[in-house]
């Protein structure tokens, strides 16, 4: 193998790498970024005495380490496979490497990733905000050391045991017509009433001609009757012992009773003593009967004394 040159000429440096008169190559360069082409000798030597020679496989340039006899003898090799190092100088101790920041930026996509970051640090979906903070704190009791949290065998734990149950409506939890009583405002309560329906008009006495209405009041309210009627006789008449008859009837039959109900006749008849009792009953068709509840005949002159009043008052569930 031919020792490798550098035909370099101090005034002059040619174009083109050229033969040497004695057949050897002639390399113009001043440093390995000149060489271009991996066909030409495989060892240069440079101008700072540096000598380097071609890798095998021809895609770089390994130096020579010959600094005294106490070097390795091993070459010092400077590759770049990624782009972020700038490899700028030559020979054995005039090497810059400088790190390409703009490079590296673009490819750890710094800017993309900042925007990320700073749209997570913003979203108030992720992270708690100081407001959301205090409002969980005012609607909690604090945890207190040596009050309700406890530290047994390096162990620190909270003491729940005062805490109440789980609120499940309808278990834990009361409910008013389905609906639950959790949560806040006032729940006013007030008793229901039934309104009073006057029911007069539907109750007559016109069933014989011995009585006239004087007074009444019949009022219902749900299922409740409130019956009060003053009669006043207007004809005398014969009322044997035991004797029923009918003289009045009810046309609602929301009057009805559930059962048949009585209640005494009281009669004012103050210049004339009563020998026998009498009763009005109503039966559940809405029948109004008069009723003699004696054994002995009431007679013209005593209970149905013409002018006398008659008192009924009874109060009933009807069906």
């Amino acid at each position: 193998m031919v020792k490798p040159v550098i035909c370099n000429s101090d005034s002059a440096t040619p174009s083109f790498p050229e033969f040497c008169d004695d057949g050897l190559w002639e390399v113009p360069v001043n440093s390995l970024s000149d060489i271009k082409e991996a066909n030409r000798d495989h060892a240069y030597i440079l101008p700072n005495n540096s000598v380097w020679v071609l890798s095998y496989d021809g895609t770089r340039f390994i130096q020579l380490n010959l600094a005294g006899s106490g070097g390795s003898g091993q070459p010092t090799l400077v590759s770049n496979s990624d782009g972020l190092i700038e490899v700028s100088g030559s020979g054995t101790y005039d090497v810059h490497l400088n790190l390409d920041k703009a490079a590296l930026k673009e490819e750890l996509a710094i800017d993309d990733l900042s925007e990320v970051i700073k749209n997570h640090i913003n979203d108030e979906n992720v992270h708690v905000s100081t407001e959301e903070k205090n409002e969980w704190t005012s609607k909690q009791n604090r945890l207190t050391a040596g009050e309700n949290i406890m530290i047994d065998n390096d162990r620190i734990s909270a003491d729940l045991r005062s805490k109440q149950d789980v609120l499940v409506s309808g278990e834990t939890i009361k409910t008013i017509n389905g609906e639950a009583l959790l949560g806040s405002g006032n729940i006013v309560i007030s008793g229901g009433s039934a309104d009073y329906l006057d029911k007069s008009d539907a109750v007559s006495f016109n069933e014989t001609s011995y009585f006239s209405i004087k007074e009444m009041s019949v009022v219902k309210q749900a299922r409740t009757v409130f019956f009060q009627v003053n009669l006043e006789s207007i004809q005398t008449f014969s009322f044997s012992r035991n004797a029923v008859m009918k003289v009045g009837g009810i046309s609602d039959t929301s009057l009805f009773p559930s059962s048949k109900i009585a209640v005494n006749m009281v009669t004012e008849n103050p210049s004339t003593a009563i020998y026998a009792n009498t009763a009005i009953t109503i039966e559940t068709n809405g029948d109004i009967m008069l009723v003699n509840t004696s054994d002995v005949s009431i007679g013209t002159a005593y209970n149905f004394r013409v002018g006398n009043t008659h008192c009924i008052s009874m109060t009933y569930i009807t069906a």
